[in-house]
């Protein structure tokens, strides 16, 4: 029993892990990812609950909270048994959760605590069926959220844009029609990564009728032209591929920071007089005199703040990177430049440029709304640790 007892040391568990890990893949090849794709599931389907108005009301936030807590809880098991990671990555991702604990409870939003767990756990799991399993439950989602909503059974929202609008808009059980649109989009940009921006006729045609389709919905104007710009990048994919090839990671990532940069700079000096910020606040329905006012009312926390959002036309944080340094904390918003500089390395290396357009666009979009942090929009924070082999576009694939 003794020598039992000298025997567990952490290089010893490390090392049974290893052999436990080795005989499960042997006998059951499959089971780890069907376990990780099984927990993603449930999770995507908890935050996508999160966002309809079938919360609070058809299923209470205590189920919702099982929904996520639960999944996480087991991920992070699959994290500690079955991938592979060293001493120090187990411990650097232990340190970031208590971290991101702490920033929730300051923020009043674990979105983060719950969500990174997913991103660390997809290790070696192939990314295809990720992103099968998220458009899988995102179309099953927003077929029963609009059956629930066309039936009366949950709130639909509608509304106007201003008393000189002639288009009703509709959130078909959403909270807002721009989250719908915003699903929309996500769901569309899934798929055609999934497609690896190869496209059919027939892929083509539905993609512009599903689109004009939302539109008329939910009078997006912005989630409309991001839909369009993800046409046009499908149509000359090739070209992009090729100019990919040749771009640095790095080059990449600066730019994205100066895109960053640029967002922050007009939000900071907007003002109503200024006619050219005046238009892109137009443009951006008033976005700008928000982030502005948030730059009035608060200041930057090291480990986030709790902001009273009420939205619905008033106050309301959209754009992902001012909802990230004002609610999540100057801690968060360092990360979230390491993940951009990481996603850009691991794509970019591992020749996934597909992902990388559909990363690019997610920053793009971020300038708009805030669902950077959530499951049920963003897919493509998943790839990060998954096996990317089947999104390989080498020089000789590419015509």
């Amino acid at each position: 029993m003794t020598n039992f007892l000298n025997n567990i040391t952490l290089a010893n568990l490390l090392k049974w892990r290893e052999q436990f890990t080795a005989r499960l893949n042997e006998k059951h090849p499959h089971f780890v990812t069907g376990y990780y794709l099984f927990f993603l599931a449930i999770y995507i389907s908890g935050t996508f609950i999160k966002g309809t108005t079938m919360a609070g009301h058809l299923i209470t936030q205590h189920v919702i909270f099982l929904l996520l807590a639960i999944p996480a809880v087991f991920i992070v098991l699959k994290i500690a048994l079955f991938d592979h990671h060293s001493l120090m990555e187990l411990t650097v991702f232990a340190l970031l959760e208590c971290v991101l604990y702490n920033i929730g409870y300051h923020a009043g939003d674990f979105s983060l605590f719950y969500f990174i767990p997913f991103v660390y756990g997809a290790k070696d799991v192939d990314y295809r069926l990720v992103l099968k399993v998220f458009i899988t439950v995102n179309v099953i989602g927003i077929l029963i959220a609009m059956g629930l909503a066309l039936g009366g059974v949950i709130r639909n929202y509608e509304g106007i844009r201003s008393l000189y609008s002639p288009m009703t808009r509709y959130g078909m059980g959403a909270v807002y029609p721009s989250d719908f649109a915003a699903r929309g989009f996500c769901v569309l940009m899934a798929y055609a990564a999934l497609r690896r921006f190869r496209f059919s006729l027939p892929e083509y045609i539905s993609y512009a009728a599903i689109a004009i389709w939302y539109y008329t919905l939910t009078n997006t104007r912005l989630d409309m032209m991001l839909m369009l710009l993800l046409f046009l990048l499908i149509i000359f994919y090739n070209k992009e591929a090729k100019l990919l090839q040749r771009a640095s990671n790095q080059l990449i990532t600066l730019g994205m920071y100066i895109f960053i940069g640029i967002i922050f700079l007009m939000g900071l000096c907007y003002h109503p007089g200024s006619k050219l910020l005046g238009f892109v606040n137009t443009v951006l329905s008033g976005r700008l005199s928000y982030e502005q006012l948030t730059f009035q009312k608060y200041n930057i926390q090291l480990f986030g703040q709790f902001i009273n959002q009420p939205g619905g036309g008033a106050y309301y944080i959209d754009s992902v990177f001012f909802r990230t340094i004002f609610m999540y904390g100057l801690v968060v918003f360092i990360m979230l430049l390491i993940l951009i500089l990481a996603m850009n390395r691991r794509l970019i290396s591992a020749k996934a440029f597909c992902l990388e357009i559909c990363f690019m666009l997610f920053i793009l979009s971020g300038a708009i709304d805030q669902h950077f942090w959530d499951s049920s929009f963003n897919f493509i924070l998943l790839s990060l640790f998954a096996n990317l082999k089947s999104f390989n576009d080498a020089q000789p694939e590419i015509e």
